[in-house]
This record gives C-alpha cells, structure tokens and sequence, in this order.
C-alpha cells in the first residue's frame, strides 16, 4: 500500500527516485546555490512536498536560516524528514499545499516535483498558497 502520492514508498523514496531522476540531487544543490548567493540576511524557507527532508538536508548548515518549514500530505514522508533532521531548527507540518493559510511569512519557498500531482484547479490554488506565503520581496522556486 502507497503511503504517500508519489510513486515510491517513503521507506525507499531517496533510492528510487534518484535512480528514476539522474539529476535529483542537482536540483537541491542548484536551488541551494541560487539561494546562498542571493541572501543577504537569516532566513524564513518554506518547502512544500519537502518528502524526505532532502532540501533542508542541503540547505541547513549552508545558510544561515532563521526557521526551516518543512510540509507534507504524507505523515510516512515527514515521519522520515523528522529523523533525518533531528536536533535541526525545522517545524514539520502535516498539510497539503492547497490547505496552507500563510500570508507573507516566508523568505523563500521551494515546491520541488510537487504540482505535477495536481490537477489545473488543484495546481492553481497551490501556486497562489505559495505566493501568498511569500514576505514582499521573497523568492519561489
């Protein structure tokens, strides 16, 4: 039984997608750079469909981060993000993307791989949950 939307179990999520996807820790990594570059001050970040913790794996320690939040519809996928981050300044949260309430709290925030699993009205609330979490001069990706 699936425990979460994507297409593999969070148990072996990092194995098999990094197989489906060659690139998969590229994107991290890219996104982390791009960030690191551009900040200038302690960061807010927000990941939505953070999945397993990956991003705030590569980006903690990297950057000086104020809070690291990390969202997700699977309990499975945080359950793994919250043993893998332990003792790390991240909030876990237990929601979908359409369901965030939000409003300019964010320095940043990353949805990765993550609205390809909605459908057009779905996809359009999210993207607006996103933005609207965003502080006025904020950054998605």
């Amino acid at each position: 039984m699936k425990d979460n939307p994507t297409a593999f179990n969070s148990d072996s999520y990092e194995e098999k997608i990094g197989k489906t996807l060659p690139y998969y820790d590229e994107f991290y990594k890219q996104i982390v750079d791009v960030v690191r570059l551009y900040q200038s001050t302690s960061l807010t970040w927000l990941d939505v469909g953070c999945g397993t913790g990956k991003m705030a794996e590569m980006a903690l320690g990297k950057i000086d981060m104020e809070q690291f939040v990390l969202c997700d519809c699977s309990e499975q996928m945080l359950q793994t993000a919250k043993m893998r981050l332990a003792g790390k300044n991240t909030v876990f949260r237990l929601s979908s993307v359409q369901e965030l309430e939000y409003k300019e709290v964010f320095d940043v925030v990353t949805a990765v791989q993550v609205h390809h699993y909605l459908q057009k009205e779905e996809r359009q609330r999210a993207i607006r949950n996103c933005y609207q979490a965003l502080k006025a001069g904020g950054w998605s990706v």
